[in-house]
C-alpha cells in the first residue's frame, strides 16, 4: 500500500453526490513504465454502497542531460530580447 485516505464532506464542486479525497503518491525513484491500482474499500458506511477499484499506469522518465538555451537577438539593433 502506498497510500491511504477517507473521503471527504463535501461533494466534489457541481455535483451533488460524489465525494473523493487527495493522496499524495511518491513516484517511483527508477525510470520505467508502473502500473498501479487504486481501491474503494465500502464497509462501515451508513448508506449501503458497492467496492470499486482500478488501475491506472504512469510513466516515470530520466531527467534530462542537457539544457538548451535559445537567445535571440533582434538584427536591426542587436539587441537581446
Amino acid at each position: 500500500m502506498l497510500a491511504s485516505g477517507i473521503l471527504g464532506d463535501t461533494p466534489w464542486p457541481g455535483t451533488s453526490s460524489l465525494y473523493w479525497t487527495e493522496l499524495t503518491l511518491i513516484a517511483p525513484a527508477e525510470a520505467g513504465m508502473f502500473s498501479w491500482s487504486v481501491e474503494f474499500a465500502a464497509a462501515d458506511l451508513a448508506l449501503p454502497h458497492q467496492g470499486s477499484s482500478s488501475r491506472f499506469s504512469i510513466a516515470i522518465v530520466d531527467p534530462p542531460e542537457h539544457r538548451l538555451t535559445i537567445k535571440v537577438i533582434a538584427q536591426e539593433t542587436r539587441l537581446t530580447g
